[in-house]
């Protein structure tokens, strides 16, 4: 990262090096690594991480600006704190920006006010537009609520069995054959097969992935 001249690193130039994203709004904390404040909240609010992306210090405390100044040089004790996540804020347009990163809003509804809960969003789209959101997404996914899919009944089956037609990563979720369950993908499928179901260890050691029932065995 080029450094200002001056008193401290100064405003980041480049990508995120995480998302490749504009560095519109910079979180900094004590190691100097500059992220976007997106990739910050996702890995403070969403994943419940607090180190730095870059070398992995621990950092208790990070500051959201446009434009900033070394971390020591800035007056933390001045600024607008969120003490959940310790991030303090350099003006109130920032502290907006990520107040509206973690709101639940309706997309189809773009004059209602935000739902309190991710799960009164939920009940406000199954009700009045007949949407729904993948259930094993919702657990796993570490995303923010604008970025959520939602699906008609039919839409919604086709994802959970073969995926979206908008997304060639995702290929369903696999179902256990067993359990009749599905898994988010097929390492989650795996753990479940060797945690709540029998294979022999001697065809397992040889690379075969071969899974019983207990009356099978």
């Amino acid at each position: 990262m080029a450094a200002m001249a001056g008193a401290g690193p100064g405003p980041a130039e480049g990508p995120c090096v995480l998302c490749c994203g504009e560095l519109d709004v910079v979180a900094l904390g004590r190691c100097e690594h500059p992220i976007c404040y997106r990739c910050s909240v996702r890995m403070r609010a969403l994943c419940g991480v607090r180190y730095c992306a870059v070398c992995r210090e621990e950092l208790r405390q990070v500051v959201f600006g446009r434009k900033l100044p070394s971390f020591s040089s800035i007056a933390l004790h001045q600024l607008q704190h969120e003490k959940k996540y310790d991030i303090y804020f350099m003006d109130a347009e920032v502290y907006a920006l990520y107040r509206k990163l973690l709101q639940h809003e309706c997309s189809l509804c773009p004059d209602a006010k935000p739902f309190n809960t991710f799960a009164d969003l939920e009940q406000h789209m199954r009700k009045q537009h007949e949407l729904f959101c993948c259930k094993l997404c919702v657990k796993h996914l570490k995303i923010f609520t604008y970025e959520r899919k939602w699906y008609s009944r039919k839409d919604l089956a086709r994802h959970r069995i073969h995926g979206d037609p908008d997304d060639t990563s995702h290929r369903g979720h696999p179902l256990c054959k067993f359990c009749d369950e599905r898994y988010l993908d097929n390492d989650e499928l795996l753990k479940h097969l060797r945690r709540d179901h029998y294979f022999c260890h001697f065809c397992d050691s040889e690379g075969a992935q071969e899974y019983y029932r207990q009356a099978d065995c």
